[in-house]
C-alpha cells in the first residue's frame, strides 16, 4: 500500500512538471519561432549569396568535398572509439600485487618506472603496450607463469621499445590513413606490412634473441587493437635466419598502382568534366553575354571593343533576322 501511494505521488509530480513545462513553452514559443524564422532566413540568404557566384562544377566539387569530410570525420571517430574501448578494460584493471613482486628486480635493468608496467589478473599469456595519452606495458598473470626470468626480460625490452616510440598512437594514425585506401585487402596488406616492420624493429632491442623467440612461441595468440606479439611467421623467420631481410614489395607495387591511377584521373578527369559542363555557362559567362548583347543593341563602341578583346563577339552577337 505504501509503495502504491509513492507511485501515485511520483506520477502526480511528474504530470505537474510536464504541465508547467508545457505552459512555459507556450508562453515563449512566439519568441522562439520568430528567432528560428530569422535564423533560417539569414541562412537561406547566405546560401543564395554563395551559390549565386558558383558554377555547376564548383558546386559539385564542393559537395563531394563536404561529403568526403563527413565520411572521414565519422571514420576517425569510429576508429578512436574502438581504440579507446579496447584499452579501457586494461587501463582500469588493478595490479596483481603478488605477481608484481617478480618484476620489481627487472625494472631497474630496463630503466622503467613502476607506473609504466601493469600486471593484470588474466590467465591468458599476453604482453602488450596500450593507451593513447599515457601508454603502459600490460603483462598478464598467465604470461608471468609461462615465462622464465630471461624470457620475461626479453619481452619487457621488446615492449619498452613500443612504449618509447609511442607505438599505440602510430597505430591509430595508421588506421586513419588507411581510410583513404580503396578495398579491404589493400588496407589489410598495408597494416600487416607496417605491423611486421614495427615488431621486427622492437625484436631487435631484445638482448637475448633466443629467449625472445621462445617467449613469442609461448604467447603466439594474436592481440587485436593494441601493440602485442604479431605477426608470428615473419618474426620467427627473422630470429631463426640471421640473413633474413624484410622486403615489403607488395606495398611498393600497390603504391605505384595508386599513383598511376591518380595521375590518370588528374589528366583525363578535367577534360571529361569540361565536356559535361560545357553546356552550362557560369555566372560570369552569362554576365558577359548580357553585356555583349546590350552593346549590339545600343551600338556602344567601347563595349564592342571589350567584347572583341575577350573573343566573345561571334558567340554573343544576336542573330540577324
Amino acid at each position: 500500500m505504501k509503495s502504491r501511494n509513492i507511485l501515485i505521488l511520483i506520477s502526480l509530480g511528474f504530470s505537474a512538471f510536464l504541465g508547467a513545462l508545457g505552459f512555459v513553452v507556450l508562453k515563449i514559443w512566439p519568441h522562439i519561432s520568430q528567432t528560428l524564422r530569422e535564423t533560417f532566413s539569414a541562412f537561406q540568404y547566405a546560401c543564395q549569396s554563395v551559390l549565386s557566384d558558383l558554377n555547376a562544377l564548383q558546386i559539385l566539387t564542393a559537395s563531394l568535398g563536404f561529403a568526403l569530410l563527413i565520411f572521414l570525420a565519422s571514420r576517425a571517430v569510429r576508429i578512436f572509439w574502438q581504440n579507446l574501448t579496447f584499452t579501457k578494460h586494461y587501463l582500469k584493471a588493478k595490479d596483481n600485487q603478488f605477481a608484481t613482486k617478480r618484476i620489481q628486480n627487472l625494472l631497474p635493468l630496463l630503466k622503467l618506472e613502476r607506473s609504466e608496467v601493469k600486471v593484470v589478473a588474466d590467465k591468458k599469456p599476453f604482453a602488450l603496450t596500450a593507451g593513447l595519452l599515457r601508454p603502459k606495458i600490460f603483462l598478464s598473470v598467465g604470461a608471468l607463469n609461462a615465462l622464465t626470468d630471461l624470457e620475461l626480460l626479453a619481452v619487457l625490452q621488446h615492449e619498452q621499445h613500443h612504449l618509447r616510440q609511442q607505438e599505440p598512437r602510430r597505430r591509430l594514425w595508421l588506421n586513419f590513413l588507411t581510410v583513404f585506401l580503396p578495398g579491404q585487402a589493400a588496407k589489410r596488406n598495408l597494416r600487416d606490412i607496417y605491423i611486421s616492420a614495427a615488431e621486427i624493429e622492437a625484436d631487435q632491442q631484445a638482448k637475448n634473441q633466443v629467449q625472445l623467440g621462445q617467449a613469442i612461441l609461448k604467447m603466439a595468440e594474436p592481440q587485436v587493437g593494441a601493440v602485442g606479439f604479431s605477426p608470428l611467421a615473419v618474426r620467427v623467420e627473422r630470429l631463426l635466419n640471421e640473413n633474413y631481410k624484410f622486403r615489403p614489395m607488395r606495398l611498393y607495387k600497390y603504391l605505384a598502382g595508386v599513383f598511376l591511377v591518380s595521375l590518370g584521373m588528374l589528366i583525363f578527369a578535367p577534360k571529361g568534366l569540361a565536356v559535361i559542363f560545357q553546356n552550362h555557362p557560369s555566372a560570369s559567362t552569362a554576365q558577359e553575354l548580357q553585356i555583349c548583347k546590350q552593346a549590339f543593341l545600343s551600338q556602344n563602341q567601347p563595349l564592342k571593343e571589350a567584347c572583341n578583346k575577350q573573343s566573345a563577339l561571334q558567340t554573343c552577337a544576336p542573330k540577324s533576322e
